[in-house]
């Protein structure tokens, strides 16, 4: 599975509208595809991603501490 990028431009103006940003990477999955935005609204916010980034103090070594609490919590 290769992703493209591609302009917003060139895709339907409802989904053009629904992406709010400039370009977007498509990705095919199991019977669809995804489209995730580049850069634009979207892009600043600190709960995208796995490990927050661009969210300040938070690195993976904190997130793998936090885990590692909670799994002790759970025993």
């Amino acid at each position: 599975m290769n992703d493209i990028i591609l302009e917003t431009g060139t895709l339907p103006e409802p989904l053009s509208r629904m992406v709010g940003a400039a370009r977007v990477r498509a990705r095919q999955t199991d019977g669809g595809v995804q489209l995730i935005p580049l850069e634009g609204e979207n892009a600043g916010c600190p709960l995208r991603g796995l490990l927050l980034a661009g969210y300040p103090g938070y690195s993976v070594d904190s997130f793998l501490r936090r885990k590692h609490m909670d799994k002790a919590l759970d025993l």
